[in-house]
C-alpha cells in the first residue's frame, strides 16, 4: 500500500491572493531574480539550500496539497516523537522557488514543537517570508501552512 493511500489526506488549495498582472509577469522569479525582490538573506538561503527536503518512509502523518491555479504541489511528512512532538518533518515541493523556500522555512519553524504548538503557527510567524514581494507569491506560504494545519487538525480529531 502506498503512503498516500495509507494516510489519506489530499487537498486542493485555491488561493485568494491576487494573480500577477502583466507588470509582475516579466520579473525574474528564479532564486537569483528573487534577490532583487526580497531583502531577507535567511529566507533566500532556504530557497538556495532547502532544509528537510525529502520524505520519511515510516511517517506518522503525510499529506499533499496542490494549488488549484498554478499547480504547485507540496507534500509534508511528519514523524512524531515522545509527547506528541514533531521529531522529524520533511517536505517535497514541486513548484517555484518561493514554494520550496516557504516549505523549508516552515519545517524549520515547527520541528521539535508539539502538534498543538505547531498548529498555532500563523502566516505572520513565517516572517520574513510574508514580507516577500510581489504579494501574489504569498500563496506559496499559505499552501504549506494550510496543509500543515489540515494535517494537525485531522490528527487531533482522532
Amino acid at each position: 500500500m502506498r503512503l498516500a493511500e495509507r494516510t489519506g489526506i489530499r487537498a486542493t488549495y485555491n488561493a485568494s491572493c491576487q494573480w500577477p498582472n502583466d507588470a509582475t509577469l516579466d520579473k525574474d522569479l528564479s532564486p537569483q531574480g528573487l534577490r532583487t525582490l526580497m531583502s531577507d538573506e535567511a529566507f533566500l538561503d532556504h530557497i538556495s539550500n532547502p532544509r528537510n527536503f525529502g520524505e520519511i518512509k515510516d511517517a506518522d502523518m503525510f499529506a499533499q496539497s496542490e494549488h488549484g491555479i498554478d499547480g504547485d504541489l507540496v507534500q509534508l511528512f511528519i514523524k512524531l516523537g515522545k509527547g506528541g512532538k514533531i521529531e522529524d518533518i520533511r517536505f517535497r515541493t514541486f513548484g517555484c522557488a518561493m514554494c520550496i523556500g516557504a516549505s523549508s522555512y516552515l519545517t524549520e519553524l515547527v520541528k521539535g514543537k508539539t502538534l498543538k504548538a505547531a498548529r498555532k503557527v500563523t502566516l505572520e510567524d513565517l516572517a520574513p517570508v510574508t514580507e516577500a514581494k510581489p504579494s501574489h507569491l504569498l500563496h506559496c506560504h499559505d499552501l504549506a501552512l494550510n496543509l500543515l494545519h489540515l494535517m494537525i487538525d485531522t490528527k487531533l480529531k482522532k
